[in-house]
């Protein structure tokens, strides 16, 4: 039993008691849509909530049903905290980051709200990534101006987002509003609020967005069977890319499509990240250099960012780390229903984290952990 379960033993549960966990489920959900830090990152104060949230209504039972995750977890944190006080940085050893980074994948924990309250948390995670949608659009129509036409959706500098309307998040912002597409195109089916996450989504200038069009529209296609299926992925892809051709070019010209094509295909800022990283892991390949920031304080004079989870989790916690990190993803795989639209989800975490921060970021690590076990079919948990 949940600690709240255990407080009320003695008595039975009413309906009123049941709405109130369902409602407090629904929260968690909204709050897992709520991907933010204030005032500044490690203080992701929604991502604490749904811990606090998952630890007072989560049964105990589940722990022990979930050995396996429990213990890679701890395992984790254990890596992790020996990764930090062993590090050549004395700014790992900081209280804060110190702390956050090395009790972080405690977060994969609150997964375990999935087991029971699916759809409690799933209808939260929507409602709140469709209102940041809507509130995109409205501010791209009150606020933005559109002098470069179609392009305005695709080049970083002309971006509607920062201050004063949005924080400058957009790749985590993207592949939250991508999730929100995903939920509504696969488990909602309801092409509407689909389309206003993706036009959102866009606007963040994201290739994450992009990937997550083609992830949706395959996996609906070929949620038919045999080649009709297949030959329904292979049409759908091909008159996805006219359409959007043929819009870059009529809206934004021949110089506007080349500049689009070039955007899309940019990876000369990754392939710096990669070197000052693979630098990195040498200096401790077991164990990693604890949770160090890719900047200026490890030698790096790019983008500060590692751009890759993987690549995050090997430099700083080496390859034993690594392996337990993989583990930790992977632990229900053999138990999930493939048709499953979580395991779409699951899939386009996976890519962008070969890219992005996605799988190191708390509210994402928390939705992979939740997504992985939803898929999971009853009476195989």
């Amino acid at each position: 039993m949940s600690v709240l379960e255990s407080a009320a033993a003695w008595q039975p549960v009413t309906p009123a008691a049941s709405r109130r966990l369902s409602r407090l489920h629904v929260l968690a959900g909204v709050l897992l849509g709520l991907p933010v830090s204030y005032p500044d990152v490690p203080y992701y104060w929604a991502a604490f909530a749904v811990m606090l949230i998952a630890l007072f209504t989560t049964p105990f039972g589940r722990l022990n049903r979930s050995p396996g995750l429990v213990l890679c977890v701890l395992a984790l944190c254990g890596v992790a905290t020996l990764s930090n006080l062993l590090s050549p940085y004395a700014y790992v050893r900081e209280p804060a980051r110190f702390l956050t980074s090395s009790v972080f994948y405690l977060f994969f924990l609150a997964g375990l709200l999935a087991w029971d309250r699916a759809r409690e948390l799933m209808a939260g995670l929507a409602a709140a990534i469709l209102l940041q949608a809507l509130a995109v659009l409205a501010m791209s129509v009150v606020g933005f101006r559109w002098s470069a036409g179609v392009l305005n959706w695709t080049v970083p500098e002309l971006r509607l987002w920062g201050s004063p309307w949005f924080p400058d998040w957009p790749n985590f912002y993207a592949i939250l509003l991508s999730t929100g597409f995903l939920l509504f195109l696969l488990h909602y089916r309801r092409w509407l609020p689909a389309s206003v996450c993706m036009a959102a989504g866009i606007l963040t200038t994201s290739r994450s967005v992009y990937l997550a069009l083609a992830i949706g529209l395959a996996w609906l296609a070929l949620s038919g069977r045999g080649r009709s299926g297949v030959l329904r992925a292979v049409g759908v892809a091909a008159l996805t890319v006219l359409v959007a051709t043929g819009l870059v070019r009529v809206l934004a010209g021949s110089s506007g499509l080349d500049e689009f094509v070039l955007r899309m295909g940019l990876l000369s800022d990754r392939q710096e990240i990669w070197a000052s990283s693979l630098a990195l892991f040498t200096h401790n390949p077991w164990l990693g250099v604890g949770g160090v920031m890719l900047d200026e304080s490890v030698g790096h004079a790019g983008y500060a960012s590692f751009h890759n989870s993987f690549a995050e989790v090997l430099v700083r916690h080496g390859v034993i780390g690594f392996g337990l990190y993989l583990a930790l993803l992977f632990i229900h795989a053999a138990r999930v229903r493939p048709g499953h639209a979580g395991c779409a989800i699951l899939l386009f975490y996976l890519l962008t984290a070969l890219f992005q921060n996605t799988l190191r970021h708390p509210h994402f690590f928390m939705m992979f952990s939740f997504f992985a076990i939803a898929a999971i079919p009853k009476g195989r948990e």
